[in-house]
């Protein structure tokens, strides 16, 4: 099973992140910026944005939010929480339905395992990570695409292009994704990232699944270099009256099984 953790920053569920439908609302800048420079090429800002999270020992969001729009049944959920990120693999997002405050997930990816929290059934899900001799993150999640992909390797992965007439936008820089691989495909059809011109830090994350559902990350507040304790990312032990239960190891399920189930994972009910 490939899950993605932040979706654990998922940006804290896809890429390093448009079609029928577009993303939110245009964002609008917090203060005002210098005037623009000259318009960049897609490499010219993979590159930088590489550097940019090779620079990153750790990385805060609070508060994050998290939009789920169902088609099918004309529902649109949202959430809020906090996301963290401490390099080279370790993570945790944590989440509350606006209008269901008892509704609530929790991931924590501990580098070895993502530990799913399922409050509906009192039980914690162990999900085991693919491991990398280098100690790098895993590809076969977010967290992969967005502080451990290399921009080459990304365009290997994904067509990345420029968001049409927003290549000279003054504040942000939009990023339009498109998977190539079955594995991705499986999990969105289309995303969109977006980041902060100045900083490269994320803003925005948006993706539509292949059912036509909708995601959107929205990054309200980023702060790089903060010091995380390391105990947030230890395996956690069950709280009373819960369980702990063995979810999928790596190669259990292949990418192209029909019956694979998708990296995003939500509580029954929502």
């Amino acid at each position: 099973m490939r899950i993605s953790c932040l979706v654990l920053t998922g940006f804290l569920s896809i890429v390093a992140v448009s079609t029928a439908q577009q993303p939110a609302a245009q964002i609008q800048p917090a203060q005002p910026a210098a005037p623009a420079a000259p318009a960049k090429s897609i490499d010219q800002h993979l590159a930088a944005w590489e550097a940019r999270m090779k620079e990153i020992s750790s990385l805060e969001m609070n508060p994050i939010e998290r939009i789920d729009k169902d088609v099918t049944f004309k529902m649109v959920n949202q959430w809020q929480g906090a996301a963290k990120y401490s390099k080279p693999n370790l993570a945790s997002l944590w989440l509350k339905r606006k209008d269901k405050q008892e509704v609530w997930e929790k991931w924590v990816c501990s580098g070895a395992a993502i530990y799913q929290y399922v409050p509906a059934e009192k039980k914690i899900v162990i999900h085991q990570m693919p491991a990398k001799k280098d100690g790098a993150v895993s590809d076969e999640n977010f967290l992969g695409f967005m502080f451990g992909m290399k921009a080459e390797d990304a365009k290997k992965r994904y067509t990345l292009q420029l968001s049409k007439d927003k290549e000279n936008d003054q504040y942000y820089v939009y990023i339009d994704i498109k998977p190539l691989e079955d594995r991705d495909k499986a999990d969105f059809e289309v995303a969109r990232l977006v980041l902060h011109k100045d900083s490269y830090l994320p803003r925005q994350l948006w993706f539509r699944h292949p059912n036509g559902d909708e995601t959107t990350w929205n990054i309200l507040q980023a702060k790089s270099g903060v010091a995380i304790e390391r105990k947030e990312f230890m395996a956690p032990e069950a709280p009373k009256g819960w369980s702990m239960v063995q979810g999928l190891k790596p190669g259990d399920v292949k990418a192209n099984d029909p019956k694979a189930q998708p990296r995003i994972i939500r509580e029954k009910g929502q």
